[in-house]
């Protein structure tokens, strides 16, 4: 099966599960107790050094991007800015998905605020738990920075704090981050107009009727 049937076949069960009652945690289960042993399915629930990096590089391309915009705007040369980074800007992501490396990757990178939308939670602590540890890991072997070069190294004793954090609310690890996850219809958030400087999607539009 090719990668666009894989999608269109995803985004199929999905649609159904969506429709019944607590459909979202219907799917969650299918995945955790009949598909498990699967390997394809497996991953999916267990964060892989692969997507993992390939995460990293998308928030490298979001940080790119944005650069490259004020670049044009501010009529100043692209190394200069990439110099100061993105500076504390406000970033709103839509589809936090199962792991929020998006997130803690751009506030790596210098955001102040990520507002993070899904219609959908499959959040959880021990997720997020391990997302950390890929973090940490890849800042002591030296490879986060060969990946995501934007990263601001005195951030980095943050999460690595978080590690040994006590807190058990997944939330309120993320909010010591300047995390915020929204579980809600983005067209519906309320996010007052002209508070964001950066609108980022991934991986959302097979999801999207």
């Amino acid at each position: 099966m090719g990668l666009k049937s894989s999608w269109v076949l995803k985004a199929m069960v999905q649609n159904v599960f969506s429709v019944l009652p607590n459909g979202h945690r219907l799917y969650t289960l299918l995945l955790e107790y009949v598909l498990r042993p699967l390997p394809k399915y497996h991953a999916r629930l267990h964060m892989q050094p692969d997507e993992f990096e390939h995460k990293l590089q998308q928030s490298q391309q979001h940080v790119e991007h944005y650069l490259s915009a004020q670049a044009q705007y501010e009529s100043k040369p692209l190394e200069e800015l990439r110099k100061d980074g993105i500076g504390e800007i406000r970033v709103l992501e839509l589809g936090t998905g199962w792991f929020p490396v998006v997130p803690i990757a751009l506030y790596l990178c210098g955001a102040a605020e990520v507002w993070t939308v899904d219609i959908v939670s499959n959040f959880r602590l021990d997720k997020l738990k391990d997302i950390i540890g890929f973090f940490v890991r890849y800042a002591r072997e030296g490879k986060l920075a060969k990946v995501l070069p934007s990263v601001d190294p005195s951030r980095l004793d943050t999460i690595e704090r978080l590690t040994n954090s006590p807190d058990n609310n997944g939330d309120d690890l993320m909010k010591k981050l300047g995390i915020y996850r929204l579980v809600a219809d983005a067209r519906r958030i309320q996010i007052r107009s002209g508070t964001v400087d950066l609108f980022v999607s991934n991986n959302v539009l097979e999801h999207i009727p």
